[in-house]
């Protein structure tokens, strides 16, 4: 899980140098990068507590909040590039 979850990096990373003027690329990927990691760092811990908190039990879920968790935000994942796909095209033309 944690390689697939992974491989997404680089792909994001060619996008942006590749969209971002070259004077701002340095400055464009180093809030990319802090951005990514507060969210995951910050929103990954509490939205598995928060989940295996309020459905599974306190405690007793944390292997079904993990994967649930997992499940919902790689959806979510998908979703977006899916979305963005049209706009990336127009950008790149």
């Amino acid at each position: 899980v944690t390689f697939f979850l992974s491989s997404t990096a680089g792909p994001c990373l060619a996008g942006i140098q590749y969209l971002t003027p070259t004077r701002h690329r340095g400055a464009v990927t180093a809030i990319y990068m802090c951005v990514m990691t507060l969210v995951a760092v910050g929103l990954g811990p509490t939205l598995v507590g928060f989940v295996s908190d309020t459905v599974f039990g306190a405690g007793a879920g944390i292997g079904k909040a993990l994967t649930a968790a997992t499940l919902c935000v790689s959806a979510l994942g998908v979703a977006f590039a899916l979305g963005g796909r049209g706009a990336f095209q127009k950008a790149i033309t």
